[in-house]
């Protein structure tokens, strides 16, 4: 995570490439990819939209943010536009951590808490393939 490693999307790009399109470049052809910016800027919409390109892809997707607020209302748009396409399933997509928002707390299929409950207890090697999915995903 400390960002030293080699710009691979450049040599990608074309060059009259907007900065939507870099974003995209930068997210499939990067190991990180930052993004930050004031409030109304797009972040959100745009991050829903190349998550739901990874997932279309089956590449992995972790998401971090400074809030659970926001971590939330990424989980949301990725869920709704999921659902609208009939292509929603069950734990592929797992939200780590607290959340207050009344229409994530209904998801039992997307909540790490919900789903242990809804599964019944967890068996040692689906902790044990789960903390690997976890530490794979910080890796990368």
């Amino acid at each position: 995570m400390n960002a030293d490693s080699t710009a691979k999307h450049l040599s990608k790009m074309k060059k009259e490439s907007s900065t939507k399109q870099e974003l995209i470049y930068r997210s499939f052809y990067n190991a990180t990819t930052y993004i930050w910016g004031p409030p109304g800027t797009g972040k959100s919409y745009n991050l829903t939209n190349i998550i739901l390109k990874h997932y279309e892809k089956n590449k992995s997707v972790l998401v971090i943010a400074h809030s659970n607020a926001a971590v939330d209302v990424l989980m949301k748009n990725v869920i709704h536009e999921l659902e609208q396409k009939d292509k929603w399933k069950s734990g592929e997509i797992v939200r780590y951590g607290y959340t207050k928002d009344e229409v994530l707390l209904q998801h039992e299929d997307l909540l790490s808490s919900k789903l242990v409950e809804v599964n019944g207890s967890i068996n040692q090697y689906e902790l044990e393939n789960l903390d690997e999915r976890k530490h794979s995903m910080l890796r990368k």
